[in-house]
Parts: C-alpha cells; sequence; structure tokens
C-alpha cells in the first residue's frame, strides 16, 4: 500500500495550484491577501471600472498568495509520502495541513476584490477546493497508512487543479509546472 500512497502522492503534487517559486507573480516583500485586501486597489491593468476592485496584476499576486500555502502543505504531504514511513501521525499531520490551508484559502477568496474578468473563475475554484478539501478533512479518523492512502485518492479525484489552471489563464499567470 505504500507504493499506491507514494504514486498517488505524486499526482497530488501536480494538482497544486500556485506557482510559488515564480518571481514575477509573487514579488519579494508582496503582502498577504489579508492584510492587502482593504489597501490594494489598484487599476492600472483592469479592465473594470469598479476602482474597488483589484487589477489583474494584484488579483494574479492575490491568487498566488492565497494558493502558496496549500501548495506548501501538499510538498509536505508528498515529503511525508516519499519517506516510506508507516508513521500514521505523520501522514496525518500531513493531510489536515492541506485541509487547514484549503479552508484559509476557500475562507478568503470569495474576500477577495476579484476583477469581473476573473470573478467566475475564482467562483468555481472556491467550490472545488471546497469539494478537495471535504477528503482531506477525513484524515482525522484515520489509523492507517491504507486509510491515508484512500483518502489521497479520493483528494486527487476531486483536485481543483482544472479549475486552478483557468484562473491562471484568466489571470494571464504561468502555468504551474508542479515544482
Amino acid at each position: 500500500m505504500k507504493r499506491c500512497v507514494l504514486a498517488v502522492l505524486a499526482l497530488v503534487v501536480l494538482s497544486a495550484c500556485s506557482d510559488s517559486g515564480n518571481d514575477d507573480a509573487e514579488p519579494e516583500g508582496s503582502t498577504t491577501p489579508s492584510t492587502s485586501a482593504a489597501s490594494s486597489t489598484s487599476s492600472s491593468s483592469s479592465s473594470s471600472t469598479d476602482p474597488e476592485l483589484w487589477s489583474m496584476e494584484e488579483a494574479g499576486r492575490q491568487f498566488v498568495a492565497l494558493a502558496t500555502p496549500v501548495n506548501e502543505a501538499i510538498s509536505v504531504m508528498n515529503t511525508v509520502g516519499q519517506s516510506g514511513s508507516d508513521d500514521v501521525a505523520a501522514y496525518k499531520e500531513a493531510c489536515l495541513g492541506i485541509a487547514e490551508a484549503e479552508k484559509a484559502a476557500m475562507e478568503q477568496l470569495p474576500e477577495g476584490k476579484w476583477p469581473a474578468e476573473v470573478a467566475e473563475e475564482i467562483a468555481d475554484f472556491t467550490k472545488a477546493i471546497s469539494s478537495e478539501r471535504t477528503q482531506w478533512s477525513r484524515c482525522s479518523s484515520v489509523e492507517s497508512v491504507d486509510d491515508i492512502g484512500a483518502i489521497v485518492k479520493d483528494a486527487v479525484a476531486q483536485t481543483s487543479s482544472d479549475e486552478a489552471a483557468l484562473v491562471r489563464q484568466a489571470l494571464s499567470l504561468p502555468e504551474y509546472d508542479g515544482s
């Protein structure tokens, strides 16, 4: 079963939703979504007429900032899986870390000042994260590595990667390469 978990974890990493390694998408020193939401009203590259909405460039930075913690949590899960460990507590902690990161993103996404050009994609992505998070949240009751494998398989089946790719495309962000 360990091999199955490792194979599925590789798929999880590919389903991640941001490119935290892209310096252009998230400049150093950028603020987090929760602290910048009220102050980010630039409209330099948005065709929207509402000055309260983020520019497309700012929306891209905000999306990456929201997605990065999810990807970091997925990376932790992948590391545990690649270790070949039978430590259920380590898998459980990593799995629940993904659920917590997705919960935070899910709560912050609707509060964003998304431009009209990306609002529908953000709504779809938020719904997809909610569905995926339901699977990761099941980790609280696992008792074996086999249980984790089943959860990972279900989470991958309900991945939000397609919706994330549509958001990235709408925001003119580069494709996520899984790194």
